[in-house]
């Protein structure tokens, strides 16, 4: 899928949005204004945006969770979801045949649920970022996803309770 993302959307005129808008669609691509936008097929918002991890001014940020609001003719159905990520660095043990093994959160990024327990995906993206997902967060409405950096190549992937920060017990609905 091909993404187009730009800015200055005032700069053009209805006419030259509307030539734009055509040219995209028919090459099956999407057009990402970043600004204001006449008649656009879904309009995405963001709100109640919090970070969590820091408190009194030190710690280290875990997540963040925001609102996203989709409304427009291209969304089929209203749907407002929370989207909570944490991004950190892939951890990684050797094992007794001197092969690397990327270790995986046990837990959701909320800390409500074990992973192999409830269900989850993982999915390496081409720049090398794994992103796992909590299916039990998924079916109550909440994107709950870690995102490891800089994955490098490993022999298998195994679950481990210690290798990833806690990111506490719950979030408030």
């Amino acid at each position: 899928l091909d993404l187009v993302a730009f800015t200055g959307t005032t700069m053009i005129n209805t006419a030259q949005t509307r030539t734009l808008a055509a040219r995209v669609r028919q090459r099956g691509t999407v057009l990402l204004p970043l600004g204001p936008w006449p008649s656009p097929d879904v309009e995405l918002r963001c709100a109640n945006g919090r970070w969590y991890g820091v408190t009194t001014g030190n710690g280290h940020l875990r997540y963040r969770e925001v609102e996203v609001h989709a409304t427009g003719r291209g969304v089929m159905v209203s749907r407002d979801l929370r989207r909570c990520s944490a991004t950190c660095p892939a951890q990684y043990r050797i094992d007794g045949f001197g092969a690397r093994v990327v270790l995986l959160p046990t837990r959701c990024v909320l800390g409500e649920h074990v992973l192999v327990a409830t269900g989850y995906t993982a999915a390496l993206t081409a720049d090398r970022v794994l992103h796992v997902t909590c299916g039990a967060c998924a079916v109550s409405g909440v994107v709950s996803q870690w995102l490891l950096t800089a994955l490098e190549e490993a022999a298998r992937a195994e679950f481990s309770a210690t290798a990833y920060p806690s990111t506490g017990s719950t979030s408030p609905r």
